[in-house]
């Protein structure tokens, strides 16, 4: 079941391409934020798909355990990751705000659909990307691949993610194993 969210598909390549363009012209990028516990995170609104309302996922043997199955979005099976294990946050407790946020991936010239568990979706905020504090450093050792960076928001921090390093961080081909049914 959808609960009213349904955006344009974009291609990774192309949210990159609004990034890299953002930075050069220290332009405002939207973000959509959304909850793990009681941490605020946000990913660029163009990697989102749509976002439904949580459904269980059907458990598929064999699947890492970041992965809690498949659901069935208009007649396609859409593997569903735990977001929170990816992020090595504990997972809450599934409510009545809790989401899958769909976004499309690209892995060596393959699209593909993928679910995100996330506890709540809060808003889209702008960022300006002179607001983006980049991911930290700690000598040799950098922050992972899948951070943006920081972004300052009102009085606070949300820390922005870019979803497809993270696939390919945690899942790598195993998606396409999964749409191959």
């Amino acid at each position: 079941m959808t609960i009213g969210l349904s955006l344009k598909k974009t291609s990774s390549a192309s949210v990159e391409a609004e990034i890299a363009s953002a930075n050069a012209a220290n332009k405002v990028l939207q973000y959509l934020t959304f909850t793990l516990g009681f941490e605020r995170f946000g990913v660029p609104i163009l990697s989102i798909v749509e976002i439904i309302e949580y459904e269980s996922p059907v458990p598929v043997p064999g699947l890492p355990n970041l992965f809690v199955g498949v659901i069935n979005l208009r007649d396609a099976a859409v593997p569903v990751i735990e977001l929170a294990a990816c992020l090595n946050r504990a997972s809450e407790s599934i409510s009545k705000r809790t989401c899958i946020l769909i976004v499309e991936t690209s892995s060596r010239a393959k699209h593909r659909r993928v679910g995100f568990i996330v506890d709540s979706v809060s808003e889209v905020v702008d960022i300006p990307n002179n607001l983006i504090e980049p991911p930290p450093v700690f000598g040799a050792m950098s922050a992972e691949s899948y951070l943006i960076g920081t972004g300052r928001v009102d009085s606070g921090f949300v820390v922005l993610l870019d979803f497809d390093p993270l696939i390919s961080v945690y899942a790598g081909e195993l998606g396409d194993e999964v749409h191959a049914n």
